[in-house]
């Protein structure tokens, strides 16, 4: 932020259930202008440390403060009106025929429908994003008679009415088509252009849009690596995380990896 506080700073947090240690010794800290993704085998813990960042789970041991204020010491409620989360978990809860502007409007309230009085104010502000997205035309669509893909970007925009400082998006491209995917991540490109930070978990290096400058690399619920993404992309560090060989080529600003 302009003061120098992170968006979100994490420091020595660890996650334990049942037992068992799903994260350690994490630290790191996003700043304003800052695009991360965050990659890692299946079970590194990934979509965990997502869900602690947006506050569905909280740490075993250390610290989680977004935009200077400490999870636990804070509103709760209030701290979430800074984060906008986007998943597919959301989009398979969020069924029915409410047509597109209403979907988005129920951001204000982070409900799974429209239960409350909207103002004016935000029903422009719906529009808007609406038409930021190029989705202006899915404003009277019911969510139910959707494509998978518009229902994606309905919900992107939901995720952003609020102004979220911090944009997290866990794995957003499953169960797209190629061209689906495309659209989705032109549209997230340009909300990475904006003054939100995003955080992206996926499976897929092609999905790291060039906006996203920052890489968090997971292996075994530690961070294995963490830094500018031009920097660590690279094939003897990606071997490494996920312990297979791998190649790797950047085409249009964009990583392409086989093994």
């Amino acid at each position: 932020m302009e003061n120098g506080i992170p968006i979100l700073d994490m420091r020595d947090v660890s996650l334990v259930i049942d037992t068992k240690t799903i994260l350690k010794d994490i630290s790191f800290s996003v700043r304003q202008g800052e695009n991360w993704a965050v990659i890692g085998k299946n079970g590194a813990g990934k979509s965990f440390l997502l869900r602690m960042i947006a506050a569905q789970h909280f740490p075993t041991a250390g610290t989680i403060d977004l935009l200077g204020k400490r999870f636990g010491e804070y509103d709760l409620w209030k701290l979430k009106t800074h984060i906008g989360f986007v998943s597919d978990l959301l989009q398979k809860n969020y069924h029915g025929g409410d047509p597109g502007e209403e979907v988005v409007l129920s951001g204000y309230f982070s409900s799974i429908g429209l239960y409350d009085r909207v103002t004016a104010g935000m029903r422009r502000k719906a529009k808007a994003l609406l038409a930021f997205l190029g989705i202006e035309d899915l404003a009277e669509r019911p969510f139910d008679r959707m494509s998978h893909g518009e229902q994606r970007k309905t919900l992107l925009a939901r995720a952003m009415v609020l102004d979220p400082a911090l944009l997290i998006l866990d794995e957003p491209c499953t169960g797209l088509d190629l061209a689906t995917r495309e659209e989705f991540l032109d549209a997230l490109s340009r909300l990475a252009r904006t003054k939100t930070a995003v955080i992206l978990v996926t499976h897929h290096l092609e999905e790291i849009i060039p906006e996203i400058d920052r890489l968090l690399c997971l292996k075994d619920g530690m961070i294995a690596f963490q830094g500018p993404t031009r920097k660590l992309m690279t094939p003897g560090n990606l071997t490494r995380l996920f312990d297979h060989p791998v190649t790797l080529e950047i085409k249009n600003k964009r990583y392409y990896a086989a093994g």
